[in-house]
This record gives C-alpha cells, structure tokens and sequence, in this order.
C-alpha cells in the first residue's frame, strides 16, 4: 500500500488544469484560470495553501503561475500568443499522475478538475472576463 504524500502545490494545480483540459480544446485565458482558482479556493481543500495576491482590482497567484509554466515547458499546455492557454499532448486519464499518488488524493484531484471545468464552462457561456467580480490579470 502506497503512502500517503502530501501534495506539492505545483502538482495540484497542474492536475487540475490538466484533467480540465482532457475536456476541452478551447483556449483558456491565464486570467480566468487564475479567476476560477481563486472562486474554488473556499471550498477546495486541495487549493488552501495557494497564495493569491489581490490588489485592487487584480488578482494573481504565483503558484498557479509556476504551474503554468511547468506544463508549458513539459509540452503539455503551450501558450498562444494572445496570453491564453491552449492543451497541447495531454496525456491519458489513466495514466495521469495516478502512479504518483493514492487512491483519495487522486479521487480529489479529479473532483477539483470537474469542478474547475464546470466553472469554465460557465465562464464561456457568461462570455466574460469576470468571474470574482474583480477583474484579473496574469
């Protein structure tokens, strides 16, 4: 039996936008990525040790930011160059960080990326750049 681990902050984020994007091939704007995080952090365990710097009317994490970058430097996400995301070679669901963590932890990590995608979605129907009511820039 595997032991537990906690999990790196950098890996969280990364799953999450990670198992998000196997749903999707649409771009994501950094800001929105930042926005959703930010709205998920209350109810998401997972995301409590995520630091967001809000200033006035901008919010900003580092963290998500590191996580971002990890992934565009692995290939996994690449970066268009009007600021959004887009999914590149996403690897398989099931072989997705599931070697690297237990059973619960990874049941998580996909309920936090369901979660993170459904407010995408909602995001994209709202056709808007505000989700907090702040405005957000990466």
């Amino acid at each position: 039996m595997r032991r537990s681990v906690a999990l790196d902050i950098s890996d969280v984020v990364s799953a999450i936008l990670v198992l998000a994007c196997t749903k999707t091939t649409v771009s994501i704007p950094r800001s929105a990525i930042h926005s959703i995080l930010w709205k998920m952090q209350p109810e998401e365990s997972l995301l409590s040790r995520v630091r967001f710097s809000i200033t006035g009317d901008v919010c900003f994490s580092r963290d998500i930011d590191t996580a971002i970058h990890l992934l565009i430097a692995r290939g996994t996400l690449r970066a268009a160059k009007d600021g959004t995301i887009l999914p590149n070679e996403i690897p398989t669901l099931r072989s997705l960080n599931h070697a690297r963590h237990t059973h619960p932890q990874f049941d998580a990590l996909l309920s936090a990326s369901r979660n993170f995608h459904k407010m995408l979605v909602e995001w994209k129907t709202q056709g808007s750049s505000e989700i907090t009511g702040k405005k957000v820039t990466a």
